[in-house]
């Protein structure tokens, strides 16, 4: 089932809407916009909302919750190419609005490059006034710092989005919101594919929609590559002298001379975009074509080499509004790249403010909660607090008890408690070494020492001098014959096993009968278990 989609015409350059056009390809409803004045505000304010009143009416009647998308009329729009490094449609309006200020000296070698009709798009000046989009999509393989040249298109909305708000405020919603070269783009993609007429369906590459409207005395064009537009103009065309028999007089003429105008634009467009179209396709009321020559020879003649497909028909309009809304429901077209006018279809609406609002009482509600916890937890401190100086205040008092003299020489406070507790752990040392019993130091093993060393200093080649053993040191004098002898004894005492010296100090001077050695060790930790050697 194809979507509903309505049109809206409009005159004085985008400012003021005349009729609004409800299409599928079975329903075609119309209603015209009082005379007003597009100064008139309040009147104007009016019937928008009567406008809104009857297309919520119509979309009930049709059992339809909203709009597959509104189209907004050529009207007051321009199209030009601009050459910049972002695509984004905030940067490129904030640059065509530069652009259309005056130049300074100063600011000359940084002037916006762009064609000079969008800076004469009405309210191009005013914040709010005018929307600008980028067609087609950016090129992928280009650098952050490459300048791109894209093809821009500049729409007067501030009617538009008075529209929205009253359409917004009885809760239709809107699919897309999209311009008539959009929808002339989509329309042979999308619906060509599953209509059966005398057009041909899209190919991939770059193709050129004409479509001639007899109700605004126009001709659009759009150059478009998978059903996104990439480039796009309209002009006016010429109105016929009046003729006797007016059944066969056209509204308007389109001939040689126009559509020799049209490859002079087209020229244009494929010089700065680096694409021209392969395929030609027109859509045109069959009485609006006023030329001796034929109309395909006559495309054929001024865009030669391109594949032209024609179709007449009295209403291109709504031809072209059916096709395109027939491709909206096609379940096949599940492509989300479609262009759009980003900025009016991101504009904030009933759905926005819910959210907001939702937010805010969320936020308020999470404050509440924290205060909440935050006074949980100051609650909790003082409770805390109170009791840290119970405790402090008892631990004070059973602490002048046990120490009153430094109770009554400081006052109580942190000072005097670290003092308390330095003064209490004194005491309580000063008490447990005092009831510590007495311990009693081992005895030295001197017997069994002197024998142990007997086992040494029993050589028949030594001469023993002296020999003390105390409870501090053993003191050993003996003299020995040489030097090989000196080294055996000093050997021998020292890994002799079961002595409980562990340290020998060895003091050798040589005598008249061999070498007087004085040895003098030190008793081991009695503890520790005895190893050969004594060390």
């Amino acid at each position: 089932m194809s979507e509903l989609v309505c049109y809206i015409e409009r005159a004085e350059r985008g400012s003021l809407p005349l009729r609004l056009r409800l299409l599928s390809t079975r329903v075609e409803e119309v209603w015209t916009f009082p005379e007003v004045l597009a100064d008139d505000r309040a009147a104007l304010q009016r019937g928008l909302g009567e406008a809104a009143d009857w297309l919520a009416a119509q979309l009930k009647a049709h059992s339809r919750a909203g709009l597959g998308a509104l189209v907004l009329d050529p009207d007051g729009s321009r199209c030009g190419w601009v050459s910049s490094l972002s695509p984004d449609p905030d940067a490129i309006g904030a640059m065509l609005q530069q652009a259309a200020e005056p130049i300074s000296e100063e600011d000359a070698a940084h002037t916006v490059g762009s064609t000079p009709q969008l800076a004469l798009c009405p309210d191009v000046k005013v914040a709010g006034g005018t929307t600008f989009q980028p067609l087609g999509t950016q090129d992928q393989q280009a650098t952050p710092q490459q300048r791109q040249r894209l093809g821009v298109v500049a729409v007067p909305d501030a009617t538009v989005r008075l529209l929205l708000d009253e359409l917004d405020a009885r809760g239709v919603e809107i699919a897309r919101i999209v311009t008539t070269w959009h929808a002339l783009a989509e329309a042979f993609e999308a619906g060509g594919a599953t209509n059966a007429d005398s057009l041909v369906a899209a190919s991939q590459h770059t193709t050129a929609q004409v479509m001639v409207d007899p109700g605004s005395g126009r001709l659009v064009w759009s150059w478009s590559r998978s059903g996104q537009p990439i480039a796009a103009g309209s002009f006016r065309l010429p109105h016929p002298m009046p003729s006797p028999d007016a059944h066969a007089q056209a509204a308007i003429s389109l001939g040689h001379a126009e559509l020799a105008r049209l490859a002079s634009e087209w020229i244009g467009w494929a010089t700065q975009l680096g694409a021209s179209p392969t395929r030609v396709r027109l859509v045109l009321p069959e009485q609006a074509w006023d030329d001796s020559m034929s109309l395909g020879e006559c495309v054929a003649k001024v865009w030669p080499g391109a594949t032209t497909d024609i179709a007449f028909d009295d209403d291109p309009v709504a031809m072209v509004l059916s096709r395109f809304a027939d491709g909206l429901g096609d379940p096949r077209v599940t492509d989300t790249t479609r262009g759009t006018l980003e900025v009016l279809q991101a504009r904030p609406g009933t759905q926005h403010r819910s959210m907001y609002r939702w937010a805010a009482v969320a936020i308020a509600l999470a404050a509440g909660a924290m205060g909440v916890a935050a006074f949980q937890v100051y609650a909790s401190a003082k409770a805390a607090r109170t009791q840290a100086e119970e405790v402090r205040t008892a631990w004070r008092a059973t602490a002048g008890e046990l120490l009153p003299l430094v109770n009554d020489s400081f006052a109580a406070g942190p000072g005097w408690d670290a003092r308390a507790v330095a003064d209490i752990q004194e005491e309580l040392d000063r008490r447990r070494r005092k009831v510590a019993p007495v311990r009693a130091t081992p005895q030295k093993p001197i017997m069994q020492e002197l024998e142990t060393l007997s086992f040494v200093l029993g050589n028949p080649d030594y001469k023993l001098e002296k020999i003390e053993l105390s409870e501090t040191a053993v003191t050993i004098t003996v003299v020995v014959p040489n030097t090989a002898a000196y080294e055996e004894l000093v050997e021998s005492i020292e890994r002799i096993a079961g002595s409980s010296v562990r340290e020998w100090d060895k003091t050798p001077r040589p005598v008249p009968d061999g070498i007087r050695v004085n040895l003098l060790g030190l008793w081991g930790d009695p503890t520790q278990s005895t190893t050969a050697g004594g060390a």
